[in-house]
């Protein structure tokens, strides 16, 4: 077999994403047409409602196993996409730069704020953007430990939407965080006036975090 250059690279997949490409065995009602990957090594984030922090192979109630690079690289024309995710740790664009750069499916990434230049690099190999922004309002922001800020959020939004164009940023919002009605209208609103896209997630319980016991 040809060596793949993705073989000597450490990935985490979603489990349907391994499923799909065979090497878990889990059964499936629908074949998921993006593949979901993480970057390994944990997170050096401490958000309330995210394990990473505490167990790097689960994101919300999701299992993601770590695989070489490889096997996703040879099934990768079994998706249409593929959406890489990123973590807070020392120098992470740089894998994110790396990664995408190996795939000929086209790519989406979940960031956190980067530079400008750093912004540019990752462009080169990726047509969409995700950023976690989740929580609706600056006060919430702190509450749950984001890292950064919700204002530098906000800029780096703006900045990505100059680089990747409108319609191909997405911010991430979690909805049942302890927000009111009128602050998740009013950052949607902010968002979806300049051009962006939302991903709106449900506030999920995860066990282990230390938002576990709220309520959904």
């Amino acid at each position: 077999m040809l060596h793949n250059p993705g073989d000597s690279i450490k990935i985490r997949a979603s489990i349907g994403t391994l499923a799909r490409i065979g090497i878990a065995s889990v059964k499936l009602e629908a074949y998921p047409r993006t593949a979901y990957l993480l970057l390994p090594g944990g997170c050096s984030g401490s958000c309330l409602f995210c394990p990473q922090w505490i167990k790097d192979s689960q994101v919300s109630r999701v299992s993601w196993p770590e695989v070489d690079l490889g096997y996703i690289l040879r099934g990768q024309k079994l998706f249409e996409r593929v959406c890489i995710q990123s973590v807070l740790r020392r120098m992470f664009w740089k894998d994110l730069v790396k990664i995408s750069s190996l795939f000929e499916i086209p790519v989406s990434i979940s960031t956190n704020p980067v530079g400008e230049r750093e912004l540019l690099e990752l462009r080169r190999n990726s047509q969409m953007i995700g950023i976690g922004i989740d929580a609706a309002s600056s006060s919430l922001f702190k509450a749950v430990r984001r890292p950064g800020s919700f204002e530098s959020h906000l800029k780096f939004f703006e900045k990505s939407l100059r680089i990747y164009g409108k319609g191909n940023v997405y911010v991430h919002l979690i909805a049942g965080l302890g927000e009111s009605l009128k602050e998740i209208v009013r950052v949607m609103s902010y968002i979806y006036d300049r051009g962006g896209a939302i991903a709106l997630f449900a506030f999920t319980p995860v066990p282990g975090t230390p938002l576990q016991d709220r309520d959904p």
